[in-house]
């Protein structure tokens, strides 16, 4: 094997694993403190709003509990579809370093 084939194979190993760390930063990036966090200050928000809007108290629970649960609903489907969209993205350039490094090899063989 050369050393110029190694040298390349050696930095596409290294990009391939810089990738395999960015897609688990990726997949654990939403944490469920987030969700909930962000869920909270927007139903919160909603609520003092409420307030100032003269509800009653019924009223400003269910728009209080209507909104916390539409903002969690909402962000799992925007974050995940996002997540996907990364995840694959991520995918598809690991199989392209990978058959790199496996053509770098089969003509270092030959």
């Amino acid at each position: 094997m050369s050393e110029k084939n190694l040298e390349k194979i050696m930095s596409l190993r290294k990009k391939l694993e810089e990738l395999d760390q960015d897609l688990i930063k990726i997949k654990s990036k939403n944490s469920f403190l987030k969700f909930f966090l962000k869920s909270l200050v927007l139903a919160l928000i909603f609520l003092f709003i409420g307030r100032y809007t003269n509800l009653k108290n019924e009223s400003k629970i269910m728009v209080f509990v209507g909104v916390f649960v539409l903002s969690n609903i909402l962000q799992t489907i925007f974050t995940s579809k996002k997540q996907k969209e990364e995840i694959e993205k991520i995918k598809k350039e690991q199989i392209k370093i990978q058959a790199e490094i496996f053509s770098l090899v089969k003509d270092s063989n030959n």
